[in-house]
């Protein structure tokens, strides 16, 4: 209700699952991503916020929906990418893999993340040809884990005060 909490929501974490891309090439493709969409819902708007926008081409947008729990975006030179929720697009990876590999590794780290009360996410490569690649209609097709961010609201610097006179009074 913004009692406890700052408007908005921020990144608080990175995880890099993949180094052969690298730290700053992962972080190129968020900024990329936060900054594809015209109406980013307050979790892309907080990766826009912490990643700056890489002067890419933005060839095709799936805008996120909450139904399917990611997003994705085609970049000129740079392929396809999706961002969204880890058990979401694990599932896809790990019927991919026959259900071992990287997906569980990855969908541990998620967990863990996750354990502190931070929203997740997974941000993923698409490996599909043009004809399979990821669609609002068809789900995200083949990928790679690259990293996972995690995301979440902060807590106001008057917050402990807040919870003390609440209690004080009985709530």
């Amino acid at each position: 209700t913004g009692t406890l909490t700052e408007p908005g929501m921020a990144v608080n974490d990175f995880v890099l699952l993949d180094s052969e891309l690298g730290e700053s090439a992962a972080k190129d493709v968020l900024g990329a991503l936060g900054h594809s969409e015209e109406s980013p819902n307050p979790t892309l708007a907080a990766v826009a916020a912490e990643y700056a926008e890489p002067s890419w081409t933005t060839t095709s947008v799936i805008p996120f929906s909450s139904a399917r729990k990611w997003s994705g975006a085609s970049f000129d030179g740079h392929g396809t990418w999706l961002l969204g929720a880890p058990e979401v697009l694990m599932t896809a990876l790990a019927a991919q893999q026959g259900g071992s590999g990287s997906a569980h590794e990855a969908q541990e780290q998620a967990d863990q993340l996750a354990s502190g009360g931070a929203r997740v996410l997974l941000l993923a490569r698409s490996t599909a040809t043009d004809s399979q690649g990821p669609s609002a209609e068809t789900g995200p097709g083949p990928l790679k884990p690259i990293a996972l961010v995690a995301i979440d609201q902060r807590l106001r610097s008057d917050a402990a005060q807040t919870v003390a006179y609440f209690l004080e009074q009985g709530v």
